[in-house]
């Protein structure tokens, strides 16, 4: 079933023009590992950013959690930008704006600026998930989609990886070493997506079937569900993700 798939994926043919389904699903993918490794190298950086500026967990709680306050505060508007500008146009803003402020972030010696800093890089990575998911939707046949968006979902662990081995061993040498090196990667984010993502498709205007109201969305059994799990889930995970680090090496004295 896989190397069906894969097979699959190798030609996909759409309004007549052949399109290289393989690029365009390394290009989402490395764009998504840089996501979530940014997502993560922080709960990693944070421990001599403390240090170095004399921070309280509160504060450096506050910094985290000010990226989380911008990344969910994009992600409708988000989505709504992808269905009217296009994917890929919000894929490359999103991209240019976290590869700015991961810049940014490795440059200012201030508190108050770690703080507007990362809720804009927050911004930046709320508009990524959904004008991916339309990107997907647009270059891949419906019984394409499923298999696309789990290899979508697998950056997750590799951009945990890259987190943890790259950019913990740049934050040992400095931590700003780490997010301008971040802010590279990104870089070559946005030159993949230029070079392989295809221009977003032109919206036909006409009688849209099988459309919902958001406010239908809102009442819906299995959204407010899923919405529920979702919620629980991630206070779960970016708890143990943003704080484990800095318990390790308070609580141990480890090396991390």
């Amino acid at each position: 079933m896989l190397e069906r798939q894969c097979k699959n994926l190798e030609t996909n043919v759409e309004q007549g023009k052949a399109k290289n389904t393989v690029g365009i699903i390394f290009a989402l993918m490395i764009g998504y590992s840089m996501v979530y490794m940014d997502k993560t190298m922080i709960s990693t950086a944070i421990i001599p950013i403390a240090a170095e500026y004399n921070l309280a967990a509160n504060q450096t709680g506050l910094i985290m959690s000010l990226f989380f306050l911008g990344y969910s505060l994009m992600q409708i508007p988000g989505g709504w930008l992808a269905d009217k500008i296009g994917a890929k146009r919000v894929l490359l803003l999103s991209l240019g704006i976290i590869a700015f402020f991961s810049f940014a972030f490795g440059a200012v010696s201030s508190f108050m600026l770690f703080l507007v800093i990362r809720f804009f890089a927050g911004v930046g990575h709320g508009g990524y998930p959904p004008s991916c998911s339309k990107a997907v939707a647009e270059n891949f046949a419906q019984e394409q989609r499923t298999f696309v968006q789990s290899l979508m979902l697998s950056t997750y662990g590799i951009g945990g990886v890259l987190a943890f081995t790259i950019g913990a061993n740049l934050i040992s040498m400095n931590w700003r070493y780490g997010y301008i090196a971040l802010g590279l990667l990104f870089v070559i984010s946005i030159i993949l997506v230029t070079l392989f993502v295809p221009k977003d498709l032109a919206v036909k205007k006409g009688p849209v079937q099988n459309s919902a109201s958001f406010k239908k969305l809102l009442k819906d059994r299995n959204v407010l569900i899923l919405f529920l799990a979702m919620l629980l889930i991630n206070i779960v995970m970016y708890r143990n993700m943003s704080w484990l680090p800095s318990f390790l090496e308070q609580k141990f004295s480890l090396d991390i």
